[in-house]
């Protein structure tokens, strides 16, 4: 083999060892991606079964969520999506984040929304993006960028678990929980509103966050109709609403499954 074919050869599997190193690191990225997601998932189911618990109860169950499901994906950000954005060139550094952040992103929306239902049920508040880019870095460096985009669905996605906890409380919590949570949703499809030119992927958000608001005021009012009516039996009204909550579940998990 002549010296020319030897080095067109040896450019070519270079070339070729490139390529698989990135397509490795992408699928390792993806499925650390999906387990991100699914962990988040879970943690979100856990954080619906605290809000009915006595407030000393709820700040137990609280620190145990943050502690424990928190922390396993704080680890998987760090070992497993950190680890392969490391590089001893900072330039190379900002290069390999650049190209395979975005294959993360899936599973830092479904972590906003986790992390922000998290914030809400421990201080009534919206989480910054600013704190949820701090939680994601190492030594101020951001594992992954939180950009505006993921950042909005994530909130446009928690309008949903504010509704499903807003329809749970009903005739359990102060009126004025509920209120906040309304209060707390408008807020969000104000914020999607002002930024839907910018990203219209945010539409369908806001479509989703606008049938929320609008079920958890029929809920009300069918509460309101309610309660006039078993106003001498409170135990018949409460077996009412537990009803519809749970026919409230099941339609929610159907359509999640479809």
């Amino acid at each position: 083999m002549s010296t020319r074919s030897q080095r067109i050869n040896g450019e070519f599997e270079s070339i070729k060892h490139t390529v698989d190193q990135d397509q490795d690191k992408r699928e390792r990225v993806i499925k650390a991606s999906r387990d991100i997601t699914a962990l988040s998932k879970r943690m979100i189911f856990s954080l619906h079964r605290v809000y009915k618990q006595p407030r000393i109860e709820q700040f137990n169950q609280l620190s145990s969520i943050r502690n424990t499901q928190l922390t396993q994906i704080h680890k998987i950000w760090v070992e497993r999506v950190a680890v392969e954005f490391t590089h001893s060139d900072p330039i190379q550094r900002s290069n390999i984040r650049h190209s395979f952040s975005k294959f993360a992103f899936a599973g830092l929306e479904e972590y906003i929304e986790a992390i922000s239902f998290l914030e809400f049920l421990e201080s009534d508040t919206l989480i910054t993006v600013d704190k949820i880019q701090l939680m994601l870095s190492i030594d101020n460096q951001p594992i992954v960028p939180v950009r505006p985009l993921e950042y909005l669905a994530g909130l446009g996605d928690l309008t949903g678990e504010l509704m499903r906890m807003a329809i749970q409380l009903l005739g359990m919590a102060d009126l004025t929980l509920i209120e906040r949570i309304v209060e707390l949703i408008t807020s969000v499809k104000l914020v999607l509103q002002d930024n839907t030119h910018h990203f219209h992927t945010l539409q369908q958000k806001l479509k989703t966050l606008e049938n929320s608001l609008k079920k958890i005021e029929d809920t009300r009012y069918m509460y309101e109709v309610r309660r006039a009516e078993f106003k001498d039996n409170p135990e018949a009204l409460k077996r009412v609403m537990e009803h519809y909550q749970t026919s409230s579940e099941d339609s929610r998990h159907i359509s999640q499954s479809n």
